[in-house]
Parts: C-alpha cells; structure tokens; sequence
C-alpha cells in the first residue's frame, strides 16, 4: 500500500461531495483523544478563506457536549473500499434548529493506495480512445488538455500515455480531474489521474509520455477495467501460444 493524500480545493470539495451523496459514515474522534463517535457529513459551503462543512450530530450524544470544548476532530472512513482520514478544526456547535457541528474543510485527506496490477497494452488493431480533461476553476466547464492521446499501457492501479502537450502543461503531482477512455467494447470509463512521471521522447511520434495513477475507482469503473484487462491478457496469452507452435 501507498499513502497517498487528496490536496486543493476543488478536490477536496468534490470527494466530500460523494461521501454526502453516497451517506457515507465517518468514525470521529475529538483532540488527541481515542473515544469514537459516529456521524456523516451533511453539507458543504465551499466559500471563504478554507470553506466549511457541516457534521451531524455524534453518536452517543455525549460527544456532541465534548465537542464544546475542543478545538480539533479527527474523521476516518472507508470510500470506494479505501480507508481516508483527515484532521481539522471545530468552528461550531450547534444546537437549533438541529444539532450539528460546523469543521473547517480540512487541507488534506490521507489515504491508502494500492500499487501492484498486472498491466497490459491495448492492440493496435482495437486502441483506446483517450480524452484528458482539466477544470480550470468551479466556475468553468471541462476544457481539452491534450487533442491527440494514445494509451500506452494500462492496469487497474494506473496508465501510461502517449501525448503532444507542452511539458509545463503537465507536471508531477498535477491532478487532472477527468478523464474519458472508449474501450474496443464502445464501453466509456471516466476517472481522474495523478501524474507521477512526465518523460520527453525524442524519436516518439508524441514527444511526451506519462506516467498516472488512477485515483478514486468507483466499483462500476474497476469492474469495466478488470474485464478489459483481463480479456487482453488472455488474448496476450493465445497470441503468444501461436507465435510459439
């Protein structure tokens, strides 16, 4: 496993925002303490200098009356079959109209990301269809980073690609928020990637290559990618077998 982290605020926002819309619940612990109380967040206010989020109220409830006097909280949970968890400050508790506690939102969310798949190369004869994505500011829609994209190799953990973009477009650690892959199957997987490596290929048709990993799979996204993979590696096998007869 790697430690891995989610940073920015756009980021941040919007996997808060899924643990909202899937109800997800969060095991809280006050200060420095070790008592675990449960909760979900409820909402998120994106704006000012940090933003903020609202908590429901801690089971049992003597958590909430605890909350009064600390200044930080600690929320762990487990999103998408990863375990995350981020430390921030109390700004509030509420009682009216219904209880609740108001957190900054945090700066930083830890979590554990698995590193070793089995990676395979698409067949020239059926290729990947490749779109990279980035959003530049909430306010705006998608914009195309790269026109011309080729999929060098892909696994469950990760991706390899192929690309005519600038080098100072592109640079390790970049999250790039959306990215659309056609599989041969007509199948489309949207997911986002961090970028780990950027190498210049002098004598390659695209100068650029990259180096990602996936980030975030939902269980829809790593089923469609699990029969691809394994599909290929089978037709990888047969293929070897023949050259070998």
């Amino acid at each position: 496993m790697r430690k891995e982290s989610i940073t920015g605020r756009e980021q941040i926002v919007s996997h808060l925002g899924d643990l909202i819309q899937a109800q997800t619940r969060v095991t809280v612990t006050l200060g420095q303490g070790k008592t675990e109380y449960l909760s979900q967040i409820l909402s998120l206010t994106p704006e000012g200098d940090r933003g903020t989020a609202e908590l429901d109220e801690l089971a049992p409830r003597g958590g909430q009356r605890r909350a009064r006097s600390e200044k930080s909280l600690r929320c762990l949970y487990r999103h998408r079959r990863l375990p995350y968890v981020f430390r921030t400050d109390i700004l509030e508790v509420r009682d009216d109209p219904q209880p609740a506690i108001i957190i900054s939102l945090p700066d930083r969310i830890a979590f554990n990301q698995n590193r070793r798949h089995y990676r395979v190369e698409p067949f020239s004869s059926c290729p990947i269809q490749c779109r990279l994505l980035e959003i530049p500011s909430l306010e705006m829609s998608p914009v195309m980073v790269a026109k011309r994209c080729e999929v060098v190799d892909i696994s469950l953990g990760g991706i390899s690609l192929s690309l005519d973009v600038p080098r100072s477009h592109l640079s390790p650690g970049t999250v790039l928020p959306r990215i659309s892959l056609i599989l041969p199957s007509g199948e489309e997987i949207l997911a986002q990637i961090i970028i780990r490596t950027v190498r210049r290929m002098e004598s390659a048709r695209r100068p650029y290559r990259i180096g990602a990993e996936f980030f975030l799979l939902d269980d829809r996204t790593r089923d469609v990618l699990s029969r691809y993979i394994a599909d290929t590696q089978r037709e990888d096998i047969r293929r070897i077998k023949r050259e070998l007869q």
